[in-house]
Formats: structure tokens, C-alpha cells, sequence
């Protein structure tokens, strides 16, 4: 059996996650439709990893922990912190955890390199971002992320949102590249939320799949629009 780890919120909605892979989750307005659709991300992972591995079902998992938020978890809004999170990273876990967000980038830019210049500045309706400033927000964020363990640094200025999104990718990198046994293993708690190593680049993980999936939604919708 696989652990998974749910994160429930007020509006009903249920947030799955997996710790091995690291960063895999998914939606549902129920622990059953979250935990269906987690196994469909694991099973997309090992596709794209090379992983020659058994396509996994709901009944493949077990449930070791839940946290209860006051928040809208079925719209996508995430601060748990699971006992996993905690655990002190390897050189080898973070590793992988890269070539994941390495993976994840290169469907993101496929996607991107979709969507006509005439729509970067669409917006699908309800006050959202545009597909550019979806985008844009990819990487602001992952900088925020980043910032949890102390500034990023200053960074070169971009022309693009596409040349955004590689520069702070590149400080992701150079920044966990770089950190001690020390830093990999700590917790800090910012705001009453508390970020390990482990929980970033999770983080990281689930922030680019998010808005992947709701900038494919959007692409989709602004052509049955157009």
C-alpha cells in the first residue's frame, strides 16, 4: 500500500498528496474522487519518469494522515503540513525532485509554445489571470517559495514571462544545489506555516502542475470561444 496524505477543507474539498513521488496530488470534492485522481497523477509521473511500474488504482492507497483547514481546498488553496514534510531531505531526494520540476517545465513550455501570441493576454472570465499572467505568477511564486528559507538574491531583469520562469527556475536549482545537510534537514515557520526542503520543492511541484492543468483548461476554453 501507498501512503497518501489528504488536506480537507471547509468547502468540502479534498487535496491528495503523495510523498514518494514527491509532489504528486490531486483535487476532488471527496476523499474517494481525490484519491482516484491521485493515482492517475502517479501513474502520469512514472509515464513521464521512464518508470516501468504498475498502473495504480484508488485501492492502492492508504490513508496516514489528514489535516482539516478553513479553507477553500477544493479551489486549489494549500498550507498543510504533513509529518513527511519534516523528514530531513537526502542529496539523492532532491535529486529527483529536480528532474520532476525539470519533467514538469518542459510540458509547461509545450504548452505555452501552444497558446497564439493573441491570447497570452486572454482572460477566461471571473476576474482570473490572463494566460501571461498565470504564467508570470508560475515563477513569482516558486521565487516566494524559495524565500521561505531567506532571500533569493537578486535576479537579471526578463523580457518574457517564458524568460522569467527560467531564471528563477535556475535559482531553484543553484539554491538546493547548494544547501547544507543543515538546511535540508530544518524547519522554519513563517506566518504560523511551517517550510521545510522538502515541503518547497513539494510546493514548487504542485504550484507549476496546478496552473499547467488550469492554463490547459483555459487554452481550451479560449478556442471553443474564438
Amino acid at each position: 500500500m501507498i501512503d497518501a496524505y489528504l488536506e480537507i477543507g471547509s468547502d468540502g474539498g479534498y487535496l491528495a498528496w503523495s510523498f514518494d513521488p514527491l509532489g504528486c496530488h490531486a483535487r476532488g470534492m471527496g476523499e474517494e474522487e481525490a484519491l482516484a485522481g491521485l493515482a492517475e497523477e502517479i501513474n502520469y509521473y512514472h509515464r513521464r519518469a521512464g518508470i516501468d511500474a504498475f498502473p495504480l488504482t484508488r485501492g492502492d492507497f492508504r490513508v496516514a494522515g489528514r489535516v482539516t483547514r478553513q479553507k477553500q481546498v477544493g479551489k486549489g488553496d494549500t498550507s498543510a503540513t504533513f509529518a513527511p514534510d519534516l523528514r530531513p531531505m537526502t542529496r539523492a531526494e532532491v535529486d529527483d525532485a529536480l528532474a520532476a520540476l525539470r519533467r514538469s517545465r518542459e510540458d509547461l513550455l509545450e504548452l505555452i509554445g501552444r497558446i497564439p501570441d493573441a491570447l497570452l493576454d486572454w482572460r477566461p472570465g471571473d476576474g482570473r489571470r490572463s494566460l501571461s499572467d498565470q504564467i508570470r505568477h508560475i515563477a513569482e511564486c516558486e521565487r516566494w517559495y524559495l524565500e521561505k528559507f531567506g532571500p533569493a538574491g537578486r535576479s537579471p531583469r526578463s523580457r518574457t514571462v517564458v524568460e522569467r520562469l527560467a531564471i528563477v527556475r535556475q535559482l531553484t536549482v543553484d539554491r538546493f544545489r547548494g544547501m547544507s545537510d543543515e538546511e535540508l534537514a530544518q524547519s522554519v515557520k513563517v506566518l504560523s506555516e511551517t517550510w521545510t526542503a522538502r515541503k518547497i520543492l513539494r510546493r514548487c511541484l504542485y504550484h507549476e502542475r496546478f496552473h499547467y492543468l488550469t492554463i490547459k483548461r483555459d487554452l481550451e476554453q479560449a478556442g471553443r470561444s474564438s
